[in-house]
């Protein structure tokens, strides 16, 4: 599920925090980055992997560093939200079309 965002800075657009429970749960979503307008990544939910690596054991700066990238570039996250299953969703910064998405097809 493609997210389309401004990656000026190379972030999705999330902030996350280490939960009691060990889990990097997302604690803000930034207005018009990519989580924001993919409406698919909400405040709550888990981040469990980051472009197929675990984000377990890692720093909540650490995993945010997981999903920056250059302008362009995409990211694959694993979130799960407490009641429901875990999930797939991908992020692309400028330049990317529906059309040319492998994620989409």
């Amino acid at each position: 599920r493609p997210l389309a965002e401004d990656r000026a800075r190379g972030s999705i657009g999330v902030r996350v925090q280490l939960t009691a429970t060990g889990h990097h749960r997302v604690s803000s979503v930034v207005p018009d980055g990519a989580a924001a307008v993919s409406r698919r990544v909400l405040v709550g939910d888990n981040v469990l992997a980051v472009d197929g690596f675990s984000t377990e054991g890692h720093a909540p700066e650490e995993v945010l560093a997981m999903t920056d990238g250059p302008p362009g570039s995409s990211v694959l996250l694993m979130l799960q939200a407490e009641t429901l299953p875990p999930s797939e969703v991908a992020a692309a910064g400028p330049g990317w079309s529906p059309a040319a998405d492998p994620a989409r097809a």
